[in-house]
């Protein structure tokens, strides 16, 4: 399984997941069950097209940084071997690569004059390259018997049929169309399209409307009994499948962000009355310190039911007291937290010292903080949901951990929750800390 063309380019092979870093010029090796970096691999140019066949890698360079060449290089996977071929500028700024099964040819989009060309290419110690820096043959990439009404393509993505050298599926980000074309037994030109399918559109795709906007990667699932293709959407936000016959399979749901996430969880939590039952709620936000005033409860305006701290401001502070409708305060209010800013985990451990420690009364003359240390029954949380990493010094970071120690002194357990790609595994220790 596998993606090319553009950046974060991704490619799977016998357990391993292998990408790229753009501008750090890398390859990486991922075990793919856990997770772990095994390997990392130092290109000469940026990598910026990817492709994988029968355990060798093939990676396209561009000169996008000062000291980087464009080129071609190859990675044998079975002795983790890496090879530049010679350094080539046909590949400069050039997203689309794919090679046949046999490993006797790679084919190129080239934008400049909007044609595939095609590289033979030859084996030397175990690694393959193109016999020659110029192509083999040229042609027209709309070329052949109903062919496709392309006009002018910038990124075109390319992968071969796993298992016949004379199909080659092609994709564009422009006319936001893919298709499968046929190569001439001669391999210098096509001969026939079979299908094209997709039109240009942001929405879900579904049978009936098979909708692209700008697709950008073209994955291929060559695994036996479930062949498809996969196309991502830069512009929508969705992914869709469809089989080497151009059919619909399925597709994804509309993407989100991390944020997003951490409120639907939320609400799932508040809405489910198994877990939700006998439990009152409040709500905060927190990102960066911004002075410790900020991070602080130094007041409450307005009732319980609908009023918030102060000071007031857009990066933390508490938008629920603690209260029996402390859940319909969230659902009314959550959707006015955006990410921004950086993640100090002093901010949400000084507001949560500052709000159980709070004694004041609201406009009615109820207690904003019902904690009341006479009731030996009473549990009292802090729920910390982060989706990344903390932005914090060390001394930060420990000054949070000990406010949160002082607060457990106090029978008030912090618990971290913290998810999604931007949380590292270092990340993820620091979170475990507290």
């Amino acid at each position: 399984m596998s993606t090319t063309a553009g950046y974060g380019l991704v490619e799977y092979y016998d357990g391993y997941v292998y990408s790229t870093n753009t501008f750090a010029k890398t390859v990486i090796k991922i075990d793919a069950t856990t997770g772990t970096c095994e390997k990392v691999w130092t290109l000469e140019g940026n990598p910026q097209a990817m492709t994988l066949e029968n355990g060798h890698l093939f990676i396209a360079t561009w000169a996008l940084v000062g000291g980087a060449t464009a080129g071609l290089s190859t990675i044998n996977l079975e002795t983790e071997t890496l090879k530049a071929c010679p350094e080539n500028n046909t590949f400069d700024n050039n997203f689309g690569i794919a090679v046949d099964g046999s490993l006797n040819n790679l084919y190129q989009f080239f934008k400049d004059t909007a044609e595939i060309r095609r590289y033979e290419l030859t084996l030397a110690d175990g690694n393959y390259c193109p016999s020659e820096i110029t192509p083999d043959d040229q042609w027209d990439f709309i070329e052949g018997v109903n062919g496709p009404f392309w006009g002018f393509e910038w990124n075109v993505a390319l992968r071969m049929h796993p298992s016949n050298d004379n199909v080659m599926f092609l994709q564009t980000s422009n006319a936001d169309q893919i298709g499968r074309a046929n190569l001439n037994a001669a391999k210098d030109g096509f001969s026939s399209w079979d299908w094209v399918v997709g039109r240009s559109g942001g929405g879900q795709a579904t049978a009936n409307d098979l909708q692209l906007s700008m697709p950008w990667g073209l994955g291929i699932d060559n695994r036996a009994g479930n062949e498809k293709l996969m196309s991502a959407g830069w512009l929508s936000g969705y992914g869709v499948f469809i089989d080497f016959d151009g059919n619909f399979l399925k597709s994804t749901e509309a993407s989100i962000t991390r944020m997003d996430g951490a409120k639907s969880g939320i609400r799932n939590v508040i809405d489910d009355s198994s877990l939700a039952k006998d439990i009152n709620f409040g709500f905060g936000y927190w990102s960066d310190n911004n002075g410790s005033k900020n991070a602080a409860v130094s007041g409450w305006v307005g009732s319980v039911e609908t009023g918030r701290s102060l000071p007031t401001s857009d990066r933390n502070g508490i938008l629920a007291a603690i209260s029996r409708s402390g859940k319909d305060k969230i659902i009314d209010s959550i959707d006015t937290i955006f990410a921004s800013d950086e993640s100090n985990p002093i901010t949400f451990a000084n507001l949560a010292k500052d709000y159980y420690s709070y004694t004041g009364l609201d406009v009615n003359g109820t207690k904003v903080c019902p904690l009341d240390i006479t009731i030996k029954c009473q549990k009292n949380y802090v729920i910390v949901i982060g989706d990344g990493d903390f932005d914090s010094t060390a001394i930060e970071t420990e000054a949070a951990k000990n406010t949160i120690q002082q607060l457990a002194a106090n029978d008030i357990i912090t618990v971290m929750i913290g998810y999604g790609p931007g949380l590292s595994p270092a990340g993820k220790v620091i979170f475990n800390e507290f």
